[in-house]
């Protein structure tokens, strides 16, 4: 193997990864803001607080 084909190989890596850190970060992102809208719905439907 020379050093190109390895270069070659290192930047398909490196963009594989790079793809799979993308998909990710946006699920991470989706879940929360999943996860405060459903806290938010949960605080909104609790009923006031008795004196």
């Amino acid at each position: 193997m020379d050093g190109e084909e390895t270069e070659s190989r290192g930047a398909k890596l490196l963009a594989k990864v790079r793809g799979i850190l993308e998909e990710a970060l946006a699920l991470k992102a989706a879940l929360t803001r999943e996860s405060e809208d459903t806290a938010d719905r949960e605080e909104k439907e609790q009923p006031p607080p008795t004196p």
